[in-house]
């Protein structure tokens, strides 16, 4: 083999090592999990999903801008995203802003309008209520998610309601 030839190989495999250090930086630099563990029975891909709407929540429009199910390891999760002005920057204030529609989709049961089927199962219902909260600009996207199981709904609104009781 040539010295030329010989060049010709290492060039290439240190080009195919540059990029994959570049994408791994990247990725690495990435704060959206981009569903690389999902863990057992999880999918990434939305299932039964819905087009724009709005809700009306106690006076207030909120712009839907799909709901679907997820398959997750914690259960089948209804899924609500939303775009926001800007992306709470920890999960306790996401949970407060996504609070509403998390207790309108429950109380209004709208997390109970389809029963998924595996092969060979019963129909699954959904076990959890999360919530997309994005922001876009231009082509950059930034987003929070949070989700409740359908228990700790309940007892947050068991809360509530002894808050305004006493």
């Amino acid at each position: 083999m040539t010295i030329a030839a010989q060049l010709a190989i290492v060039s290439r495999t240190q080009m195919r090592l540059t990029a994959l250090a570049v994408a791994s930086f990247f990725l690495a630099g990435c704060n959206v999990r981009c569903n690389a563990n999902l863990g057992d029975g999880a999918s990434p891909t939305p299932m039964a999903a819905t087009g724009s709407e709005v809700w009306t929540i106690e006076g207030k429009a909120w712009r839907i801008e799909a709901t679907y199910y997820l398959a997750r390891p914690e259960g089948l999760q209804f899924t609500v995203e939303t775009p926001v002005e800007k992306v709470p920057a920890v999960e306790v204030l996401a949970l407060d802003e996504a609070w509403p529609l998390i207790r309108h989709a429950y109380l209004q049961q709208l997390y109970l309008r389809t029963k998924l089927r595996a092969f060979g199962a019963d129909g699954v219902s959904a076990t959890r209520i999360g919530v997309s909260l994005f922001h876009r600009e231009g082509a950059s996207t930034r987003g929070m998610r949070v989700a409740m199981s359908l228990g700790q709904i309940r007892d947050r609104l068991e809360s509530e309601k002894r808050k305004t009781s006493i």
